[in-house]
């Protein structure tokens, strides 16, 4: 019960802080320029996102898989813990995709990358 007491109070903090940062930025409107406002709020909405990814996909799976571990009587517990197994495995690429869809220069470098191959295969 520990662990889960421990997971719980690690995702209480990071929504407090989020909520947090969202309210001091808010508070800010009038005392900064609106544009660096504006782009303290993408950055946090930024990260945010990018932090959602292993919370949901990687820490999610791993409590219900510890679940499963400890009532194995439960119904459907093997299977479900081969879906999330899964899931777990493959959260670093969702990650992996989520970080050049979140981050510009990262989109940008991917896009130019995709239009410069899809012209040259055109040209062919």
């Amino acid at each position: 019960m520990g662990f889960f007491s421990v997971m719980l109070l690690v995702f209480v903090i990071l929504a407090s802080s989020a909520v947090l940062l969202l309210r001091s930025i808010h508070k800010q409107k009038g005392i900064m320029q609106e544009k660096l406002l504006n782009k303290h709020k993408q950055i946090l909405w930024t990260l945010i996102i990018i932090t959602s990814i292993p919370i949901f996909f990687g820490g999610v799976p791993v409590l219900a898989v510890i679940t499963a571990m400890y009532k194995p009587h439960l119904p459907y517990a093997k299977e479900i813990t081969m879906v999330l197994i899964v899931v777990l495995a493959n959260h670093g690429t969702l990650y992996a995709l989520v970080l050049i869809a979140a981050i510009p220069p990262y989109r940008q470098a991917v896009l130019g990358f995709v239009m410069k191959r899809a012209t040259v295969r055109n040209a062919h």
